[in-house]
Formats: C-alpha cells, sequence, structure tokens
C-alpha cells in the first residue's frame, strides 16, 4: 500500500487568489460564500481572513485593506494572518475577474479530500482494534460515501447547477445570472467560439493576436481592452519550431507573456482530451482562453453507424459544456469549404463540416481575406453576440491583425473602386444590372450606388439608364448653378415636358452640360430624373 508522502491536499495559491479577488471586487464574495466555509480553507491565516470578509460582507461594509485590517484588530488576530505585509500581498498579481467559481470549487474539492482521508485514517484506527463497533464504521463509512459523492458532484461541475431540475416560472425569473465574460469583448464570448477561414487566410496568426493580448493584458486587434489570463494555445498542426517563429513575428519584440502556454499534441476529446483541458483548468483556474488549432485533431473518431451531424455536433457540444462549467472562452478553428461563394451567400454557410458544428456552437466567426490581399472582413455572430462584420488589416511582416472598423464602411469604399474598374474595362457604358452580374453584387445596391456616384462625379451618367468610367487625366470637371427654365432630355425621353427645374449643379465635361438634375414634371412626382443638355 502506497504510503502518504506528498502531505495534506491542499492549494494555498488557489485560497491566496479567491481572497485577493474578494478585495478587487467585493460582489463576488457571495460567489465564494455559496461553494466554500470557513473550514475549507487549509491555513489557518486564510480562513480567519475568509471568515471577517463575509462578516463585513453580510453587514454591508466595504471590503478593503482598512476594513479587513479593523475587523482583524477588534478580533485581536491581525497577527496570526500575517500582519498588514501579508494581507497587502492578496492582491499582488492577481487579475481583477467576476468569477471566481474555477478558484472556489478548486479550494472546496481539496477540503473535500483532507476529509476522505481523515474518514480514512479514523476508518483503519477502528479496523486495527480488536472489537470495532459496527455501528462507528457504519457511520464513517457513511459519511465517506456522502463525501465521495460531493467530490463527484464537483468534478462534473453540476453544484449549484439548476440544469438538470425543472424550475417555475417564479425560479426562473428570480434567478440572478453572471453578464457573459468575454476573452475579446463582442468577438469572443464565454462559451465555444468557431473560427473559419480557408487555408492561409491567417486564421492562425489572428489566433495567436488574441492569445498574446489576453495572456499581456493588452488591447486586441490594437484596440480592444482586454482583461488579463491564463492563456493555452493547441497547436496541433504545428510544431514548437514554426510556433515560436509566429509567436515571435506577433510580439514583434515586445514583453514575452509569461501566462501563455503552448502544446502541440493533444489527446482526442473522448479519449482523454476532454479530461486532460479539466485537468489544466484546474491546475490554472485563471485561464480565460483555450485555442484549439485545429478541431479536426481532437475530434472522436468516426464511429460505425454515427452520421457525420452527430459527430461534429457531440464534438462542439463537449466543448461548449465545458467552457460554460468553468466559464472560459475555446476558440475552435476549423477551416470554410472550396466552393466558390459569393457576395450574396451567406458567410457562415461557408463552414466546411455538417451543421452539426454550427448548431452546437455558442459563436462562429468566418474570416475572409484574399490570397495576397493586407485586409479582410472578420464576420461574427452568436448566441450572446451581436451579428456584425468588421474590418481587419494584417501586417504581413509581422502577422499582426489590426481592426479597422465597421466593414460596411470600408466595403462601400471597395465596391466603389470596383465599380470604377469595371467601367474603365468596358468599351461602352454598363447598367446597374450589368455591374451588379459582373461584381456579384445585389441589383438594388448596384443601382443606389452608382446614382451616389454619379452624384459624387466619380462615374458619368450617360443617359438610357448607363453609366460611364470619367477618365480624369483627360477632362476638367468643372460644377455651375442653374436657376432658369431648361429645354432638353428627360431620361433619354424627348417627350417628356419639363415644367421646371430645382437649382443644382451639374457638370461640365468637354464643353457639354450633363449630370444629375432635380427636376419637376408632370410624370415623375418630383423624382430625381437624368437630363442632359442638347
Amino acid at each position: 500500500m502506497r504510503s502518504i508522502e506528498r502531505g495534506v491536499p491542499s492549494d494555498a495559491e488557489a485560497e491566496r487568489s479567491i481572497l485577493g479577488a474578494i478585495l478587487l471586487n467585493n460582489p463576488i464574495c457571495d460567489q465564494a460564500g455559496e461553494v466554500l466555509r470557513r473550514e475549507d480553507f487549509f491555513l489557518d491565516s486564510h480562513r480567519r481572513l475568509f471568515e471577517k470578509m463575509i462578516t463585513l460582507h453580510a453587514g454591508g461594509s466595504p471590503i478593503d485593506l482598512t476594513t479587513l485590517q479593523g475587523a482583524l484588530r477588534d478580533a485581536e488576530e491581525f497577527e496570526q494572518v500575517g500582519g498588514a505585509t501579508y494581507i497587502a500581498s492578496l492582491i499582488d498579481g492577481v487579475p481583477r475577474t467576476d468569477n471566481v467559481g474555477p478558484y472556489a470549487r478548486r479550494v472546496r474539492e481539496k477540503a473535500l479530500r483532507r476529509r476522505l482521508l481523515t474518514l480514512s485514517n479514523q476508518l483503519t484506527g477502528l479496523l486495527v482494534d480488536n472489537e470495532p463497533e459496527l455501528s462507528a464504521i457504519e457511520s464513517i463509512s457513511r459519511e465517506q460515501r456522502d463525501v465521495l459523492e460531493q467530490l463527484q458532484t464537483l468534478s462534473d461541475g453540476a453544484s449549484h447547477d439548476v440544469r438538470d431540475r425543472i424550475v417555475s416560472a417564479d425560479e426562473l425569473m428570480a434567478m440572478q445570472f453572471p453578464e457573459p465574460r468575454y476573452a475579446v469583448e463582442g468577438i469572443l464570448q464565454e462559451g465555444a467560439n468557431i473560427l473559419a477561414g480557408r487555408p492561409k487566410t491567417g486564421k492562425s496568426y489572428f489566433a495567436i493576436n488574441i492569445s498574446v493580448a489576453v495572456a499581456s493584458g493588452g488591447r486586441a486587434l490594437g484596440q480592444i481592452p482586454v482583461d488579463q489570463g491564463a492563456v493555452l494555445y493547441l497547436g496541433l498542426e504545428d510544431g514548437l519550431r514554426r510556433l515560436k517563429g509566429r509567436l515571435n513575428a506577433v510580439l514583434n519584440g515586445g514583453k514575452i507573456p509569461s501566462c501563455l502556454h503552448f502544446k502541440t499534441k493533444w489527446k482526442k476529446l473522448d479519449d482523454g482530451g476532454l479530461v486532460d483541458l479539466e485537468r489544466w483548468i484546474k491546475r490554472y483556474p485563471e485561464t480565460r482562453l483555450i485555442v484549439i488549432d485545429t478541431l479536426k485533431k481532437v475530434r472522436p473518431l468516426e464511429r460505425r453507424g454515427a452520421r457525420i451531424y452527430d459527430l461534429d455536433y457531440e464534438a462542439v457540444a463537449m466543448l461548449a459544456e465545458f467552457a460554460e462549467r468553468y466559464s472560459v472562452s475555446v476558440l475552435i478553428i476549423t477551416h470554410t469549404n472550396k466552393r466558390e461563394m459569393s457576395a450574396l451567400d451567406d458567410p457562415f454557410d461557408s463552414i466546411s463540416g455538417s451543421t452539426g458544428l454550427t448548431g452546437a456552437a455558442d459563436a462562429m466567426l468566418v474570416l475572409k481575406r484574399e490570397r495576397g490581399r493586407c485586409d479582410g472582413v472578420l464576420h461574427i455572430t452568436g448566441r450572446d453576440i451581436e451579428e456584425r462584420e468588421l474590418a481587419l488589416k494584417i501586417d504581413s511582416g509581422v502577422g499582426s491583425w489590426s481592426l479597422l472598423g465597421d466593414a460596411s464602411d470600408f466595403r462601400m469604399s471597395e465596391q466603389r473602386t470596383r465599380i470604377i474598374e469595371a467601367l474603365k474595362s468596358s468599351f461602352e457604358p454598363l447598367g446597374p444590372k450589368e455591374i451588379s452580374s459582373k461584381l456579384k453584387i445585389k441589383n438594388d445596391s448596384a443601382r443606389q450606388l452608382m446614382r451616389a456616384m454619379a452624384l459624387d462625379g466619380q462615374i458619368r451618367a450617360d443617359g438610357y439608364g448607363k453609366y460611364a468610367f470619367i477618365d480624369h487625366t483627360h477632362h476638367i470637371d468643372h460644377t455651375h448653378h442653374i436657376d432658369h427654365a431648361i429645354t432638353g432630355r428627360c431620361d433619354g425621353n424627348p417627350e417628356i415636358p419639363i415644367t421646371g427645374i430645382t437649382d443644382s449643379k451639374i457638370n461640365q465635361i468637354d464643353g457639354t452640360v450633363m449630370g444629375v438634375i432635380d427636376v419637376i414634371d408632370e410624370s415623375s412626382n418630383g423624382k430625381r430624373r437624368t437630363w442632359k443638355n442638347e
């Protein structure tokens, strides 16, 4: 039988993290109080500190260095906990957090194991007695079973979990839930987040950028402030040499974050991989982000008779439940399919695999970038996240992604450029329908955009609903005001009588007045019409 040589089960750092977190964020005292009791702390000094924090919080007093030291002095326990120096050190290196659940569960688990060890010693003492009382043995055995059940419940993450029972509407409305936590506000939420994109679009660099920001407590994508926490990056398609090169490029001479960890091998989720993730969380309860690059490497192997949908759903659902249990963000990297998609298609339909992947995910991100281009678009949607599209830019020299802003603003500029290029390469004027077909954009969008471009002088309205490229290297664009009646051709139809016009600017190109003005005629009901001077 193995002798006890490794000491009593305890985790002083987790205990210290709980006390420090409460000092930094008083409301989470309620979270800790739901899981822990005074005696769950192993160190006597931590027991005294926790007890005073609970008392102060219950009395409505703030918990800070001053009030805590005062409460300890009143109880003549100030020196027993290590004095002012130790109390002040509790917040050193402890990140501000809204969730102490992982720390509290770890401390509670150690306390239950200590209790189980004590009961086992008591039972051993009784059994070596020549005449042990059966009632005493039964009493200890019952308590052992109770402790084991609590350990199992804690291991399953089911403590205070209402999901396994039916709740009334009254109970539901009375419940208080914490706000969803984000590894990156508005982009990576607590839960399972799928990041998909074609090969070589920069998905791994994107993930490393985010990982460095979270591990450093800096700014993600150069703009979004993030809370610091540990990060586990599973680079399962890369070796350490390649990971080092990418990390070195992203850091670009910056400080190496000490709580960013890499691993290049991991078990399948159903073959010990999920258990290993739980072990990691228990060892590093301050973890905020886990990156899995890629899903295929940890996805359960196909089983005979199992549908692809079921296998996909099972893999992501396992990670989603794990992420919810430990309040972390899991970023799962995968690919998009090879089918050519137009701008009209839903980008999330391009995620490779069955709908089981997207059905089980809490959020989905699709990164689009053409090879050789430095800009890209990140499409985002999720259960607790607003659907949005962000414009990104990558510095290919250092692999650093940065946020430019809302993609619609940049897409408008890009579409205008594409329309100008299409008209420039055409031997004749083109209408919105032809541009829509060439550029794979909606016909209504093309019509509105080309009309606006003509007003801005970027392209020329050429009559009959057509538009032409303006060569600014040969033509000079002038404007003037017209405030008198004009006879001419309206929308290319000389039969439409013009009875008046509003003051408007029109272009003079090569001496020919041409442009778009506001006209009032009998058939237009005041609508804007194209007018060309005869």
